[in-house]
């Protein structure tokens, strides 16, 4: 795995697999951590690494079963022990047996406990809860803390190891795991060097891979601040992947770096970017100069206006608190606008400008300034300016608005 063979190792060691090629070293496997916590930005691997993990202690035969479970569709307390026990019960997977009669569609907490002994019963196995932030936002607070507490506290007769895998360490994920001593591994993001190599298989560049390198390393240092995570830098490299073509095409391909080529990349690059970057902030061409039109033109990237709809999606309905504070705010500006009403006639002109100003003044952090990985997001516009941008990006908002 590209990049992340320090945590594949961490993690295969913390689940008790051994993970030195030495011969001579007794075939044993080490103690197996209770409960692993691995967490990282978006794009960071972190299901392709638990998978890969517990792929490579099954072909070790550290472990006698292991149950991966994407929590983004657990939706009750039931599929969950559903999903567990369905994994590792080899019987049931030899007889290909349905999913109505194998015995666990139905089953409480201690349905769950009785299957799981007669199925590993005197064996390992290893769960690894994908997204379990899930199970947190859905009320499935308490069956977390009943299946964290499985290795210590119900005795049952099975050797488990827990894997939580989320992207950031919530405040109430944080208060839950201070009961119990977690082992962590941390995915950073890709450095420019992982993403180049990442980028080189991907798109199969070997015939050319110094110049690829070279420029993937300059796109980085341009885009760094403006990508979301390295899926984004990718599209980017895609969208610009023509212009490395007509500078080393693939015909006559050289794994060389020629300085003078290079130079008419980056400046060929650097034109297409500014090209861009104005052609979707800049004005419009031949739209007269009008007040109403500016009110009712939205000049942002296009990522902007998706962030924008998110937003509104993840919470259109202000609570009364705001609703009092912005409404008690917008009378004290009224009463302070009659008392100056000896300004000139600019302020009915800049009106329109100012009101979308401070309706683009979107998002409101609700978490401390220290726990900047537990971040709720609040959208402060209203629907008509949101229905503009939807309608401009083709976007149906009308199918995901909760009504």
């Amino acid at each position: 795995m590209l990049g992340r063979s320090t945590q594949l190792t961490s993690l295969v060691t913390l689940l008790g697999g051994q993970v030195d090629d030495d011969p001579f070293l007794p075939m044993t496997s080490m103690s197996m951590m209770p409960l692993v916590v691995v967490y990282g930005y978006n794009s960071t691997g972190k299901s392709s690494l638990v998978r890969l993990a517990l792929q490579t202690l099954q072909c070790m035969s550290s472990i006698s079963f292991t149950a991966l479970i994407d929590c983004t569709t657990i939706y009750s307390r039931r599929q969950l022990f559903t999903d567990i026990l369905r994994q590792p019960d080899e019987l049931s997977a030899t007889l290909q047996l349905q999913p109505a009669v194998d015995g666990y569609h139905n089953l409480n907490f201690l349905g769950f406990l009785q299957c799981l002994s007669k199925i590993a019963s005197n064996k390992s196995l290893v769960v690894a809860l994908d997204n379990v932030d899930h199970l947190l936002a859905r009320g499935m607070t308490d069956l977390l803390s009943s299946l964290l507490r499985l290795s210590h506290e119900l005795h049952v007769p099975v050797r488990i190891g827990i894997v939580l895998v989320t992207r950031n360490i919530s405040a109430r994920l944080h208060k839950m795991l201070a009961e119990h001593t977690p082992a962590y591994v941390h995915l950073p993001l890709y450095s420019s060097g992982d993403i180049a190599d990442i980028l080189v298989l991907q798109l199969r560049m070997w015939r050319r891979e110094t110049p690829f390198r070279a420029w993937v390393h300059f796109l980085h240092s341009v885009f760094e601040h403006d990508c979301h995570d390295w899926i984004d830098f990718r599209h980017r490299v895609l969208d610009l992947l023509p212009l490395f073509d007509a500078h080393y095409s693939p015909a006559d391909a050289e794994d060389a770096v020629d300085k003078a080529v290079h130079k008419q990349l980056v400046q060929a690059t650097q034109t297409h970017v500014k090209a861009q970057w104005h052609q979707s902030i800049g004005p419009r061409r031949g739209v007269p100069h009008d007040d109403a039109a500016l009110n009712n033109d939205i000049n942002l990237p296009r990522g902007s206006l998706l962030l924008v709809l998110a937003s509104y999606l993840a919470s259109f309905n202000p609570q009364e608190s705001d609703m009092a504070f912005f409404t008690t705010a917008q009378r004290s500006k009224k009463k302070r606008a009659r008392h100056d009403g000896s300004e000139g006639g600019s302020t009915h002109v800049e009106a329109g400008s100012i009101g979308m100003l401070v309706r683009m003044r979107l998002l409101q952090r609700l978490s401390l300034w220290d726990e900047l990985d537990d971040v709720k997001l609040r959208c402060l516009a209203d629907y008509d300016f949101v229905e503009r941008i939807a309608a401009q990006l083709d976007f149906p908002i009308q199918h995901f608005l909760n009504r």
